[in-house]
């Protein structure tokens, strides 16, 4: 059933106008979708052969098919769009119809009156007819179809290209499968290993060192030399001839190193290794040995380090760290420049920038110490040689990182030789100063006072940091519970507290502000300690560390959010874990410091024994070995004492460290030392052997009577006095078969009782007794005395 609306309703007025009607319809309906289309797919024509611009088959196509068939989809979805949004009435036709011919609404009557068969609606059908006979215009049919045929037209453009570019009709050649490539033969293996000396020892100018390696390969090995280098510097290389080596195997090689064929002077460092080239017909590089270094020491024994002082005595032993860590880093390079690896390798990469930075640390260390010898005053010859150093150990650095290994290596021998240069002018300048480069005078002489313990501050310490977190969060969650809200903070107001010029807080036991300073403060010193390596304290402490840095930092959210009530648990919960870490940690401090003083005294009862002995000595020798085997015994229970009171002064109990520090004080007694001296200078005098062992004596009875001492338990006293029985029954026994005439050993073995009792009564070392009455451990009886 037609409609009144529809253009091909069977009532339209007459032949002609309703075909211009239905002709003017079409063209409103679908002219702008036909434009769009036109436009859309010439558009995207040329864009897809400007990527393209060829008719080449395309391989790799990439997104084009995706973005060629998304612009499809969207034109035709636009224009469908356009098609149906531009549906209007016949009515609405005919009027815009009107207005474009100056018809005077005989269109839109027409079509109003389409319906009606009376004389004047054909009258006016006749009329608007008439009109529209001697009206020009332009028929929109022809340029419908000229847009239509224009939008095949590119669709079928759009599917030629598409063939063109795929061309189905070209087959792809299979790829013939590749030769496989016939295997290389395998480079044979070999290695070198030193088996003696060490890879650093020291030898006179002219001594002879005695060198062992161990040569291991698969085909054999040919031309084998020792490589000689001086401060860096190559200087000879000695043919090693070995017979064996040229078959498969292990071979042994002995050789030596003749120091005076390379003029090596004092505090020079010989380097050398072993190199020898396998046998195959391959091109390889030759296989060598570590390199391993000889110190070049003077001919005096007295003659090895300088001692502590002042002046240029200081800067020595600047030069003798540069001098190692310089010769460590050779080494290093060596290793990297002859390995049998890859130099695309991961661990060879990672090893020689590893090498490479720590070689430009040292070239900066370096300009570091210069600008300290140019403070200090030291000679300018120094410093210059130094300024000659630097740049050498900089374009080593650089080289290492540009993998040019080898060249890099002479570089570092040449900064190594001038280091040894700078080494021997600070012992010419010192010898002609007068300042005898005698033996080290040793720090810790049993017989002279050392320097007192100084404990560092608690609050720099990691012990203090916690117990001021443990004080601080209590704190924190007391004002919390005391207050209402975060408007009721009494620190949210007040300025920032003025730091000291170092730059530590005003008050470094208290931390100050707002809730959220303070909670901010106190887990970000629990995350510095839980982040530090090697964790501060034991595993346990750690835990409760961990624990309260979580609770803390849910306080600290809900502090954020000026949620006060919220934020009293977790504050609370990290309170409590903080103070069960303090409690632990001196729990373990305290148990340390016990077991340190227990040592110490037993240390100190024994150097009164040896003290006492040196005056009942067989010979002066013996005595002072006796006398400075005591006080090396003192010393060495001050070196401990002091070790464990910084120790417990960094990770313990702080009122331990005060003990303990008191303590090695007490042993650091200037006059026993003194007293001590006299004795190990007055061999086998008895009197001052009783002296300074009563002194001793003294002194454990004081250690031992000082607060936290370790006492014995009842169970020790129960079996001390056990012990001290049955040896006094057992000499009661002994006693009584003296007074009978006899003595174990000499009884009559025919006698039953008597052999009895001579096995029962034997006594053996260190008391031990005969089966009859044997103790073992623990003072177990034996057989013979069991009831």
């Amino acid at each position: 059933m037609n409609t009144p609306d529809h253009p091909s309703s069977s009532s339209a007025p007459g032949e002609a106008t309703g075909r211009l009607l239905h002709q003017q319809y079409r063209w409103m309906r679908s002219g702008w979708p036909l434009v769009v289309a036109a436009s859309g797919l010439a558009l995207l024509l040329a864009v897809i052969w400007v990527c393209h611009p060829s008719f080449a088959r395309i391989e790799k196509w990439g997104i084009l098919p995706v973005w060629w068939g998304g612009a499809f989809a969207g034109l035709f979805v636009a224009c469908l769009g356009l098609w149906f949004f531009r549906r209007r009435s016949l009515l609405k036709t005919a009027r815009q119809l009107d207005d474009t011919l100056s018809a005077k609404n005989r269109l839109e009557t027409v079509t109003a009156l389409r319906g009606t068969d009376d004389p004047i609606a054909k009258a006016q059908r006749e009329e608007t007819a008439h009109f529209l006979k001697h009206v020009p215009r332009r028929s929109p049919s022809r340029i419908l179809t000229v847009l239509g045929t224009l939008v095949v037209l590119l669709i079928a453009a759009h599917f030629a290209t598409l063939i063109v570019w795929t061309q189905p009709w070209v087959k792809p050649a299979v790829p013939k499968a590749a030769a496989t490539p016939t295997p290389a033969p395998a480079a044979p293996k070999a290695s070198i290993t030193w088996k003696s000396p060490k890879s650093e020892t020291k030898a006179s100018p002219i001594e002879e060192v005695p060198l062992e390696a161990l040569a291991e390969s698969t085909s054999g090995l040919k031309d084998l030399s020792l490589e000689i280098s001086v401060n860096g510097e190559s200087r000879l290389s000695v043919p090693v001839p070995v017979d064996s080596l040229k078959k498969p195997g292990r071979s042994k090689v002995i050789t030596s190193l003749f120091l005076d064929q390379v003029a090596a002077e004092p505090f020079d460092m010989v380097s050398y290794y072993l190199k020898a080239q396998r046998i195959s017909p391959m091109a390889l590089p030759a296989t060598v040995s570590p390199v391993q270094f000889v110190q070049v020491k003077p001919f005096r024994d007295d003659i090895q380090e300088v001692p502590g002082g002042t002046g240029i005595n200081d800067l020595f032993p600047i030069i003798t760290a540069l001098k190692v860590v310089q010769l460590r880093l050779l080494k290093e390079n060596f290793f990297l420049a002859n390995a049998d690896l890859a130099r695309t390798n991961p661990v060879w990469i990672k090893e020689n920038q590893r090498v490479s930075g720590e070689q430009g640390q040292l070239a900066a260390k370096v300009g570091e110490v210069i600008q300290k010898f140019i403070a200090d005053g030291a000679p300018a010859e120094i410093v210059d040689l130094l300024n000659q150093t630097q740049p050498l150990m900089q374009q080593a650095s650089r080289k290492i990182g540009d993998k040019e290994n080898e060249p890099a290596s002479k570089l570092q021998g040449k900064a190594l030789s001038l280091i040894t240069e700078i080494e021997k002018f600070f012992v010419k300048q010192m010898a002609r100063d007068g300042k005898s480069v005698s033996k080290k005078k040793n720090i810790n002489d049993p017989f002279q006072k050392q320097k007192e313990v100084e404990l560092k501050q608690r609050y720099d310490t990691q012990a203090g940091t916690l117990e001021l977190l443990a004080k601080e969060q209590q704190r924190l969650s007391s004002d919390l519970d005391q207050t209402k809200d975060s408007a009721s903070d009494p620190g949210r107001n007040l300025p920032p507290p003025t730091p000291m010029p170092d730059g530590r807080p005003a008050n470094p036991n208290r931390f100050d502000g707002s809730f959220v300073e303070r909670q901010a403060q106190v887990s970000q010193r629990i995350a510095s300690l839980l982040n530090a390596a090697p964790p501060p304290f034991e595993a346990e402490i750690m835990d409760h560390l961990g624990k309260a840095h979580e609770e803390s930092k849910a306080s600290l959210t809900q502090l954020d959010t000026e949620d006060v009530p919220m934020a009293r648990g977790p504050a609370a919960n990290a309170a409590h874990e903080l103070k069960l870490a303090v409690e632990i940690m001196f729990r373990a401090g305290e148990k340390s410091a016990k077991d340190a003083m227990a040592e110490t005294l037993k240390a100190i009862n024994q150097a009164s024994s040896d003290a006492k002995s040196s005056g009942q000595a067989t010979s002066d020798d013996a005595a002072r070995d006796a006398a400075k085997k005591a006080a090396e015994q003192v010393e060495q229970s001050r070196q401990k004492l002091a070790e464990e009171a910084q120790k417990q002064q960094d990770s313990g109990s702080s009122e331990a460290a005060k003990r303990l520090a008191a303590a090695a004080a007490a042993l650091n007694d200037g006059k026993l030392r003194e007293e001590m001296k006299k004795l190990y200078d007055q061999p086998r005098n008895q009197d001052q052997a009783n002296k300074v062992s009563q002194q001793l004596a003294n002194l454990a009875e004081r250690l031992s009577n000082a607060p936290g001492t370790p006492r014995p338990s009842s169970e020790d006293i129960a079996k001390l006095i056990e012990r001290i029985e049955r040896s006094a029954a057992n000499m009661r026994r002994l006693a009584a078969a003296q007074r009978d005439g006899a003595t174990p050993s000499g009884r009559d073995r025919n006698q039953p009782n008597d052999s009895q009792m001579s096995q029962g009564d034997k006594q053996g070392q260190g008391d031990k007794q005969g089966q009859g009455d044997k103790q073992g451990q623990g003072d177990k009886q034996g057989q013979g005395d069991k009831q």
